[in-house]
């Protein structure tokens, strides 16, 4: 028997596309006409949006939409920073597309994704998501913001009004560097003002807000429960093994990596406990590449993808590599291969049926002495093609048809980033995009054979899911804790 993809009541439905799925060997794409949204949401005011995502905000069980815009990007890094020219805004609107409220972050926060985390998520446990953010004082119009006046701010999700604060991990001040030559001024800027947001269930039951700051050369990370108060922090620096310091990808997030019920903390080459003690860390240095998934369906419990943003440690192997989530043991890896740049968000995702588990890729940045070198590894470490390419540095993958495997998303006609994630129904995924004034949402009605439950069940993909797309961080996809199969 099969079905097509149940709706949200009270939405329209466009006409459906045509999906043409191609398989060549490894590779993988869509082809077909340009498709009709089947939501389209009006935004409130002339702009484009920098970062978007979903949260239930009204308690309806519906997904209603968070956008921040403008579009302007500041990196903390050097050459890269300049003066924000606006401030940012978060505006929410209604799965029905009624726009619910606009909330100002101020000129204390610089306009880039590292210095205005958002979180969506129901924490405090009423039946509606909250959204948390980042509040600073200081003005960016004068030049870097360096105040220490820094505040966890939880806004209602049904009328964005502040409804409490709570302490924001400290920044260090550039007046107390001995050394103040530029290079070092540069990084030691670039590591403070990297925050960043994600939710776990430190108890196995109640949802807890973690915080991180700093990404290179010293790390902060503190939990807050519901009453947002503080359960416990954790400093790099403070830790007795100093391989911890500088571990960090660029996308905190939380998984229950032991199999105990109770989340850790993936910081990217090291995890902690749900205590906020160490677990283990790798010592390898930033990763630009981390996806936690169950990744090998032949290995008990999740896997971690990696791929190291640089060689940094003189000797080290496996730049490229799959690890095990609860101890860090390496399961397979690129060998003696130097990385000189892995750059973006790779790819982690079963997009090739006639392998098992899912597919892991990464590849060098543009700018690298081997700019066209990629790494396509199947789950059990078996490296494919490497002129095999996948859109890029961050290629994306979405449930769509009617099998089990995932699609590539080449943009189906338009050239869009887009968020995805299971919001509307069955198993399938939705394409989120935020472009030429509107909120489009992309849903499949092919028929399927498989019958499964939302995605958004399993723990894991819903916690990703609340990071949205670059609401905090680089945008990983969703994962899932479990093998997604047909039966």
């Amino acid at each position: 028997m099969s079905y097509s993809k149940r709706r949200m009541s009270g939405i329209q439905v466009m006409r459906p596309f045509i999906v043409l799925v191609v398989i060549m060997s490894v590779s993988l794409c869509i082809a077909g006409e340009h498709p009709e949204p089947a939501i389209s949401v009006p935004l409130n005011g002339s702009f484009e949006a920098d970062a978007w995502g979903v949260g239930d905000l009204n308690g309806d069980a519906k997904f209603d939409f968070i956008v921040r815009w403008p579009t302007q990007q500041t990196d903390p890094y050097g050459r890269l920073w300049h003066k924000s020219t606006e401030t940012y805004k978060i505006d929410a609107y209604d799965s029905d597309g009624t726009f619910l409220w606009r909330y100002d972050m101020g000129w204390g926060i610089e306009m880039g994704v590292w210095y205005a985390p958002i979180l969506v998520y129901d924490i405090d446990g009423d039946g509606h998501d909250e959204v948390y953010t980042k509040w600073s004082g200081g003005d960016s119009r004068q030049g870097r913001v360096e105040s220490t006046d820094e505040w966890l701010v939880k806004l209602d999700g049904l009328t964005g009004k502040e409804v409490a604060r709570a302490p924001w991990p400290p920044r260090e001040l550039s007046s107390t560097l001995i050394d103040t030559s530029q290079q070092i001024l540069w990084q030691f800027l670039s590591n403070q003002n990297r925050n960043m947001l994600c939710v776990a269930y430190l108890d196995g039951k109640s949802p807890s807000l973690i915080i991180t700051r700093g990404t290179y050369r010293g790390e902060q990370v503190w939990a807050y429960d519901a009453n947002l108060e503080k359960q416990w922090e954790w400093n790099s620096k403070a830790e007795k093994d100093s391989r911890y310091i500088g571990q960090c990808s660029h996308g905190v997030r939380a998984a229950d990596v032991d199999g105990d019920g109770r989340d850790e903390i993936v910081l990217g080459a090291a995890v902690l406990n749900e205590d906020g003690t160490g677990l283990w860390t790798l010592g390898k240095g930033h990763v630009d590449i981390c996806h936690v998934a169950d990744i090998n369906w032949d290995h008990p419990g999740l896997e971690i993808f990696l791929g190291w943003e640089k060689h940094q440690i003189p000797g080290a192997a496996n730049d490229v590599a799959l690890v095990d989530a609860a101890s860090g043991e390496y399961i397979w890896g690129s060998g003696d291969e130097k990385v000189y740049h892995a750059h973006g968000q790779g790819l982690c995702a079963d997009i090739l049926p006639q392998y098992s588990g899912l597919e892991s890729y990464c590849r060098e940045h543009g700018g690298s002495p081997k700019p066209l070198n990629r790494w396509l590894y199947t789950a059990s470490g078996k490296r494919l093609d490497r002129s095999y390419g996948l859109n890029g540095n961050s290629p994306k993958a979405v449930y769509w048809d009617g099998d089990a495997c995932k699609e590539l998303y080449n943009a189906l006609g338009f050239n869009h980033s887009a968020f995805i994630a299971d919001m509307m129904g069955d198993w399938r995924e939705e394409i989120i995009t935020v472009k030429n004034g509107r909120i489009q949402v992309y849903s499949s009605d092919i028929a399927t054979e498989i019958n499964k439950p939302n995605l958004y069940r399993d723990r894991l993909y819903r916690m990703d899911m609340a990071r949205g797309r670059k609401l905090t961080g680089y945008y990983y996809q969703a994962q899932l804790s479990k093998r997604f199969s047909a039966h």
